[in-house]
Order: structure tokens, then C-alpha cells, then sequence
């Protein structure tokens, strides 16, 4: 099956309670619902054109939507009700992850360089953090031992950023290759995969010592990958 979408598809979620999937997508003001029971989708619709990343948080059925476009918001939409929330954000955000054990919703600030924390709870801001480096873009989360990850492509060499969600204080910086993007954790081995644009390949992040134990090349401008746990 397949589904037509606009140019530019940015981020995708999985709600494996729901059985639904969530797409967002730079040129459009919609978050495309793809029912994974039947494969037919729907649409929710928000008042902007920018949607640059998505996470879901499916304890609470709620989704999570980077919208880079001025003002600057993060939208909270309603997974029972498809009705949008939107929060207002001091810069510009990319990226956006959800710590399903504590309700902490992470997400970048490319403008301020910080990491904003927000409450699921109430939806207010819980603290800021950085600035971090030079250009934060993409956030993951281990829930298991609540440490947050952050890339940074806005250095010659790309690094990750490591936070402590208990406290909301920096940690270390981890060097990794050229232009890190998005990232994916296994929170069982604790290990933090990284992809690496303009290097063509993914580091491989040890969460105990936060340090690279190996690079995998997989080809030309990888930008994203995900862990399938069992």
C-alpha cells in the first residue's frame, strides 16, 4: 500500500498502542494519520507550514510536532481527539523526543542553541538548557537511565551532547563524524546510534562510557534510523 504525500517528508512516529502512524512534512500544514489496522489515512490539520520533526508519547496518546515555521511553537496534539495544542517557543525548533518514563518533552532550540524541557503534564517549560554547542538539531532519549542526546552539526567535526534528564545538567560532548543528524537508542544495550550525513555512516555510541565504539558506513547522505525492539 502505498500513500501520496507532499515534497519533503521531515519526520515519522509510531504509536504502538494506537497502531498509528505519524508523518509531518516541511511544505505542508498537515500531520498525515496512517491507521495501521486498515491503511487508510486522515490528516490533522495546523496553522503553519513548517513541521519540521514528530514524537509520540503513547502512555499518554499524545504527539509532539516541531514547527519551525515564525512563531516558533511546539504542537501538542491529542491522539483520542486529533485536536492540535500549540506552546509557544523563544527560537526556532528541529528537533523534538519524548522520555515516556517521566512525561519530558526535549526539544531544540537552533536559535538560543538550548535544550528546552518541557512538563507533559501541563504542557509548561521546565527548564533550559545549554547553550550546547553551535547548531543543536536532532533529540533522543534512553527512558531507561533518563539521558538525553542531542546532535550538533554546526562543527567541522560533528559531536553529540549528553544531558542528564535527573537533574537537567550537561554531562560530555561525544565527537562522532560529519554532520550528525538524527538518532536512535536502544535503551536494553544502552547504545546510541548516530547518522552521519557527510561522513556515510552511523557511530555507534556506548551509554555507559559515552564514547564512539565503531562506525558503520551504509552509503551516501544517511540522515536517520530507528531500533525495532522485541
Amino acid at each position: 500500500t502505498s500513500f501520496s504525500l507532499p515534497a519533503a517528508p521531515s519526520g515519522v512516529a509510531v504509536n504502538p498502542n494506537t497502531n498509528r502512524i505519524y508523518m509531518v512534512n516541511q511544505a505542508s500544514t498537515k500531520v498525515f494519520v496512517i491507521d495501521g489496522n486498515t491503511n487508510t489515512s486522515t490528516t490533522i490539520t495546523i496553522p503553519t507550514t513548517s513541521l519540521f520533526e514528530i514524537d509520540v508519547n503513547p502512555d499518554t496518546n499524545k504527539i509532539y510536532v516541531a514547527d519551525a515555521a515564525f512563531p516558533n511553537t511546539l504542537v501538542v496534539i491529542d491522539g483520542n481527539t486529533n485536536i492540535p495544542t500549540q506552546i509557544s517557543l523563544p527560537g526556532v525548533p528541529n528537533g523534538v523526543a519524548v522520555n515516556t518514563n517521566t512525561n519530558r518533552i526535549y526539544v531544540t532550540d537552533s536559535t538560543g542553541n538550548n535544550l528546552l524541557v518541557y512538563d507533559g503534564n501541563t504542557n509548561g517549560p521546565i527548564a533550559t538548557i545549554g547553550p550546547l554547542s553551535i547548531n543543536p538539531l536532532f533529540v533522543a532519549v534512553n527512558p531507561n537511565i533518563n539521558r538525553i542526546y542531542v546532535s550538533d552539526n554546526g562543527t567541522p567535526t560533528g559531536t553529540v551532547a549528553v544531558i542528564d534528564g535527573n537533574n537537567n545538567t550537561f554531562m560530555s560532548t561525544i565527537p562522532v563524524g560529519d554532520t550528525p543528524l538524527r538518532m536512535a537508542v536502544n535503551p536494553f544495550t544502552n547504545r546510541v546510534f548516530v547518522a552521519n550525513r557527510n561522513s556515510g555512516n552511523i557511530s555507534v555510541i556506548d551509554g555507559d562510557t559515552n564514547t564512539v565504539v565503531s562506525a558503520i558506513g551504509v552509503g551516501t547522505t544517511p540522515v536517520g534510523e530507528g531500533v525495532m525492539l522485541l
